[in-house]
């Protein structure tokens, strides 16, 4: 007999922890009393990953998500019956589905924190406890900068720690990075660079609390940032003709950072993070230009690049040997990509253009980088650039920057297949949303507005 447990992870930071047993948790068992579970009034925000071992084989899958099948099916040895997968409730947005052989067994819980156990012959024990409510989609909170933080286009977050680090201006040639409080949305401090670096591309260790951050410099320096004290740790010059770092990605576990250069043909640079050094330069064929977005999927061993060109291209690069691997050429609207953002387990990845006419976002599997579908925006939507994915509930988030003087939008599509679900609507002086983040585990998404000053936005994501 084979029993397994649920664990709740930061789908950000890829840690495990185990749920703590709470006297106030409620236990059902078996099947048949699944369907009591749906209760609106015990609300919380919760994802589980369901993991048991059946003999020698170790199974995952999601439960707030549509899922692929499991890697791999039982012993053959445990004799149990082989079941056609059966949707059994469908309540108020509560689903339980169940197969054996280990194809598949998914719970959709949006609106509860729980662990479960599974016991393949009798059924399913599921508890359940209230820990945060979970904000809907909807405007919760802002921060305005300081008079003289202007200009934000892009940030990083430490969703744990509770703190957002922003790349604004503090002058026309000298950048800062502030830092802003998440829960009570307050400006911290602030860290004034050097003349010449004006931030542009930020990726985030959020274990050694520090952040590496390219700059517009031609040629571009890499600058070390440590968090704790919000000071200049370390700077890398890169080589001469190597300029304007605008994309950027992390392998924290690897210890390599990669930068997107301005430059035609395009350039990324593969810096080591031990040391600050220039590890390699990958210079792409001619008609592959200006890689302003990066994605990376480190346990796959790829990086992936979309280009600001009409029209985009996306690029897949083998880590392992940090060469090209293939392209794809994209329709005629996807054009001047500038932020990208993939999900690993599904094969996704998704580009949006920036554009004042049409604006679209496309969606491409990553695995032979073929187009499989669009997002096409509404009128009065233009240029794309935020974009996050939610794994947790399926759901894709874009920022839109709009017009000037027009308020900025979250929009949100299920995926795969991109279908438009809601948008939220930003305050009237909440116009150019520049960079975004979400905190899936809490429910909140953070969108940087470029305006002068600067503001920061937060906004609920739950169902």
């Amino acid at each position: 007999m084979a029993v397994g447990s649920f664990q709740l992870r930061s789908s950000e930071i890829e840690e495990w922890t185990d749920i703590e047993p709470d006297p106030t948790q409620i236990t059902y068992s078996p099947w048949s009393e699944i369907r009591d579970l749906h209760d609106a009034g015990r609300r919380g925000l919760g994802y589980a990953t369901l993991e048991w071992d059946w003999g020698s084989t170790v199974l995952r899958g999601d439960t707030l998500r549509t899922l692929q099948q499991f890697c791999a099916a039982p012993n053959a040895s445990t004799n149990v019956q082989v079941r056609t997968l059966v949707n059994e409730f469908d309540a108020d947005g509560f689903r339980v589905e169940k197969c054996w052989q280990g194809v598949m067994s998914r719970v959709d819980v949006n609106e509860f924190l729980f662990r479960m156990s599974y016991d393949w012959a009798t059924g399913v024990r599921v508890s359940f406890r209230n820990l945060v409510a979970m904000p809907g989609f909807e405007k919760i909170d802002d921060v305005v900068l300081n008079a003289g933080e202007y200009s934000l286009q892009n940030g990083v977050f430490d969703y744990d720690a509770g703190y957002g680090y922003l790349g604004c201006l503090y002058s026309a040639t000298v950048g800062q990075i502030v830092k802003v409080s998440l829960p009570d949305m307050a400006r911290m401090s602030s860290l004034v660079l050097e003349v010449g670096d004006i931030v542009r591309s930020m990726v985030i260790d959020t274990e050694a609390e520090v952040a590496y951050c390219g700059t517009n410099a031609s040629p571009a320096n890499i600058l070390k940032i440590d968090l704790a004290d919000m000071s200049l740790a370390n700077r890398l010059a890169l080589q001469a003709g190597e300029n304007q770092a605008l994309g950027a990605a992390i392998d924290v576990e690897a210890g390599f950072a990669y930068f997107g250069l301005a430059l035609s043909p395009g350039k990324i640079v593969k810096v080591r993070l031990a040391n600050l050094t220039e590890e390699a330069v990958l210079t792409l064929p001619a008609g592959e230009s200006y890689t302003y977005a990066l994605a990376i999927d480190s346990e796959g061993g790829w990086l992936y690049a979309a280009t600001y060109q009409s029209p985009s291209k996306v690029i897949k690069i083998d880590l392992s040997t940090f060469t090209r691997d293939s392209a794809v050429t994209l329709d005629a609207d996807d054009k001047y990509c500038w932020v990208m953002t993939i999900d690993t387990e599904l094969g996704y990845g998704y580009v949006a253009s920036y554009s004042a006419t049409t604006t679209v976002i496309a969606e491409v599997r990553l695995s032979d980088l073929t187009r499989t579908g669009e997002a096409v925006g509404i009128a009065g939507e233009y240029y794309y650039r935020g974009l996050v994915i939610d794994s947790m509930r399926g759901y894709l988030y874009c920022g839109i920057r709009g017009a000037t003087g027009v308020a900025s939008k979250i929009i949100r599509w299920t995926y795969p297949g991109l279908v438009r679900v809601d948008a939220v609507t930003l305050d009237a002086d909440q116009t150019r949303l520049y960079c975004m983040g979400q905190d899936a585990r809490r429910g909140y998404l953070y969108g940087g507005i470029y305006e002068t000053p600067s503001q920061v936005v937060k906004v609920g994501c739950g169902p």
